[in-house]
């Protein structure tokens, strides 16, 4: 069922709308300190967030735009996290870590990896839910 999500620490941008269901991107902004949430019909920005989950998530990154961060060593955004918003606020990755053994925890650094990795360094394509958390990030498989 889709409906407006209600929140406290997070923002939609320019009054835009934020719904359960929704097919967005989320790349962590590093200007805000927060992740940005995108459209992905639109390509719009239509909120902030410490905290996001995503279901039927694939992870996305533009090696174009990693050569371009490493020729001119400044980060750009370039990698998202693509899938269904499914809310806005979560527990903590390191507790979704501890009590839920089918979540392990994933990153993207461009200095270091061409794609999103798992803690082993195996590259990850798809998950079947993403928590996002103050700049953190697990995954289902």
């Amino acid at each position: 069922m889709n409906g407006t999500l209600k929140w406290a620490e997070h923002k939609s941008h320019k009054g835009r709308e934020l719904y359960r269901g929704q097919k967005v991107k989320v790349y962590f902004n590093i200007h805000k300190n927060v992740f940005s949430i995108k459209d992905v019909k639109t390509g719009l920005v239509v909120g902030h967030s410490n905290e996001v989950t995503l279901e039927d998530v694939t992870f996305k990154v533009s090696q174009t735009g990693r050569e371009r961060v490493l020729k001119e060593r400044r980060k750009n955004v370039h990698a998202f996290v693509e899938g269904t918003l499914t809310g806005l606020q979560c527990i903590s990755v390191n507790s979704v870590l501890l009590n839920d053994p089918d979540m392990e925890e994933a990153f993207y650094n461009p200095y270091k990896t061409e794609t999103f990795v798992d803690r082993k360094g195996n590259p990850l394509h798809e998950a079947s839910e993403v928590v996002l958390w103050h700049g953190q990030m697990a995954f289902d498989r």
